[in-house]
């Protein structure tokens, strides 16, 4: 038994009610189990329970091991000192603490506990693969609308935290996570971290020139510190070591993964085409305001690599009929990624709600993103028609599924309630 799960039974009651005592012999009325607390004090707050012939308003304690509120230091603490309840899987030792004590390892499904056994001990990706079928789609619709927004206010706190901690402006913050959408997934943290080494004002005073702005872009992801052999790697080489000294420049030391990356998404043709969209962009922040006509945004995202790149993918690396312009997928994922996440921080600093408003509008519209994440899902029946879906999914993998936090999860606490 883990203690959330103890505490999810308790919250949603799934255990036998009838004749409930406490140890000392109290029947037990539960009218309301309390509110979950997941800051300091007692695991739920104003709870509302009929102990023997008194009704009771108050706080509820929960241990697997009755002992345990010994060891956590629970005596003497004020923040229990309105507990009613002490609920416990097993009362291991009996306390002298004037607390009513529950014991619930009794009052348990077998069906519920061997479900939670297999769902953790599962060597499948999906623990709740074998059960999916038989959850109801409103539920998973529901339960994606969520996910989605908890994956869009995660992006959005983690860019105002870096817009507050650097103090840097709205456009710089724009740029950075531009690249790192670029860069995603295996150089997010690479591009990102290019970014930070080469300041907006810096693209902007070379943005009349596209090809300082490749040479200056491949030469600080270090893309150019090999030999190279041809005569246009040797000129890009050229001109970044002039821009390097002009301007007090130091590559970035940070590998950029180049392994696995099919030839149009080359870290380097998504750096020239970056070239591209920089020498025709005055001000992006002006850019991302254009957001709403979404035909006219991804027209803006139709970028182009310098024609060096239809036959190499990596400076001095040749290769035969390489695409150079930017396909539809990527155009929606820097949408999606960048220019979204973006936008939210940007309206929840200004409490702007109706700009929050059009931009879940505009997720609902732009198309679900298809990568060996959704596969794993539209495999097992859930919905995959829009990057409001996509991105939930995504989610769910990323932070519940890989981690089994099924008791966290509305689809594994589904599956174990058996409803």
């Amino acid at each position: 038994m883990r203690e959330r799960l103890l505490q999810l039974i308790w919250q949603f009651g799934i255990f036998n009610k009838q004749d409930l005592r406490t140890s000392q012999g109290d029947s037990v009325l539960v009218l309301h189990p309390g509110s979950y607390n997941q800051g300091q004090g007692p695991d739920f707050l104003n709870a509302r329970l009929v102990i023997g012939q008194a009704c009771w308003v108050g706080n509820i304690e929960l241990h697997v091991l009755a002992s345990s509120w010994i060891r956590h230091g629970h005596t003497g603490d004020p923040h229990y000192r309105n507990v009613i309840l002490h609920v416990v899987w097993e009362e291991d030792q009996q306390l002298s603490l004037n607390i009513p004590v529950l014991e619930l390892r009794n009052r348990l499904s077998s069906v519920l506990l061997s479900r939670f056994r297999e769902m953790m001990m599962h060597e499948k990706e999906l623990p709740c693969s074998n059960h999916f079928s038989s959850i109801p789609m409103m539920n998973l619709q529901a339960w994606r609308d969520r996910l989605a927004l908890e994956r869009l206010e995660e992006r959005k706190k983690a860019l105002l935290q870096e817009w507050t901690a650097k103090g840097i402006s709205w456009q710089e913050l724009l740029w950075r996570q531009i690249l790192a959408s670029i860069g995603m997934p295996r150089n997010q943290e690479a591009f990102r971290l290019l970014a930070v080494s080469l300041p907006y004002s810096l693209i902007s005073r070379l943005r009349e020139d596209p090809f300082q702005l490749e040479a200056l872009l491949l030469g600080q992801s270090g893309m150019l510190a090999k030999d190279q052999s041809d005569d246009y790697s040797l000129r890009l080489k050229k001109e970044y070591c002039f821009l390097a000294k002009k301007f007090g420049l130091v590559p970035i030391h940070v590998l950029i993964h180049t392994f696995g990356c099919r030839p149009a998404s080359s870290p380097a043709i998504r750096l020239s085409q970056l070239a591209d969209f920089l020498h025709r962009q005055q001000h992006i922040i002006n850019w991302a305001f254009k957001f709403e006509n979404i035909p006219v945004l991804k027209k803006s995202l139709e970028w182009r690599a310098s024609s060096y790149w239809e036959s190499h993918v990596a400076p001095g690396v040749p290769a035969a009929a390489v695409p150079v312009r930017t396909g539809v997928h990527f155009q929606f994922q820097i949408i999606i990624n960048a220019l979204i996440p973006f936008l939210s921080c940007y309206a929840d600093h200004h409490d702007d709600s109706l700009l929050k408003e059009k931009l879940i509008a505009m997720m609902e519209k732009l198309p679900a993103e298809k990568n060996h994440i959704t596969e794993i899902y539209r495999k097992m029946g859930m919905k995959n028609r829009s990057s409001i879906d996509s991105q939930a999914l995504i989610h769910l993998y990323r932070k519940y599924c890989l981690e089994k936090k099924c008791l966290n999860c509305a689809i594994g606490l589904h599956v174990l309630k058996g409803r």
